[in-house]
């Protein structure tokens, strides 16, 4: 009988012999947990509102390698450790992320983490701006510098008029910019309870699943230590 026979063998008999032990356990740990659970939202009442970036990408935005605007916003969020962030992505509608912010109180109205979500994107509008100047400025220099080594009046020409373009369209996407009309913040200013049933119902499967673990793990260092045993 080789080795992977016999832990076979011994981890069929390990759950043969304690089955009994890991159901109780499993129960256990989801009483507990409910009971944790249900006094936790009983006593603390959860509240939330949303907040939905709306991101206009009808215009194509004025930066190299910038494929999708929605995602730019998404990770200059995730670098300021915006918390509950979901990506919305339809066909049929322009892409927008959801936020989810946190309230003490159905009167929390004058919320710490919506100011500083506003504020961040504030950050963000002058971020873009200054990004937008200094592509330009990139691309100005490149095309000034092609139109200083052509003698061919022709091509000067042409560029002269590639150059107009760029900056007529940096111009627009600035004017967009200070208008709202490439990405604007919905606010509602709804606040809504989260659903204790939700939140216990997610808490009871993460218990499930650390139970399972631990039982495994259980079995997994029986196993070792009978090999070890074996091997001295």
């Amino acid at each position: 009988m080789n080795s992977q026979d016999t832990n076979t063998s011994a981890a069929v008999k390990y759950f043969k012999n304690n089955y009994i032990k890991m159901i109780i356990f499993i129960l256990i740990s989801l009483i507990c947990t409910g009971l944790l659970s249900h006094k936790y939202y009983k006593d603390n009442e959860l509240y939330f509102s949303k907040v939905i970036i709306r991101i206009n990408e009808s215009y194509k935005w004025n930066l190299e390698n910038s494929v999708s605007p929605v995602y730019d916003v998404l990770y200059f969020l995730e670098n300021k450790n915006i918390k509950n962030i979901r990506l919305i992505l339809n066909p049929n509608t322009n892409n927008a992320i959801e936020i989810e912010i946190p309230h003490k109180s159905v009167d929390d109205k004058n919320n710490k983490d919506l100011q500083k979500l506003i504020e961040f994107m504030e950050d963000y509008k002058k971020m873009l701006l200054d990004r937008v100047n200094q592509n330009t400025e990139i691309l100005i220099k490149n095309i000034n510098k092609i139109k200083s080594e052509s003698e061919n009046e022709e091509e000067i020409k042409s560029i002269n008029i590639n150059l107009g373009v760029l900056l007529s369209k940096k111009e627009f996407f600035i004017e967009l910019l200070n208008q709202g009309e490439i990405f604007d913040i919905i606010y509602d200013g709804k606040i809504n309870k989260k659903k204790a049933k939700r939140q216990l119902t997610k808490n009871l499967i993460i218990a499930l699943m650390i139970s399972i673990i631990l039982i495994i793990l259980s079995l997994w260092i029986k196993l070792f230590i009978r090999e070890v045993k074996k091997n001295l």
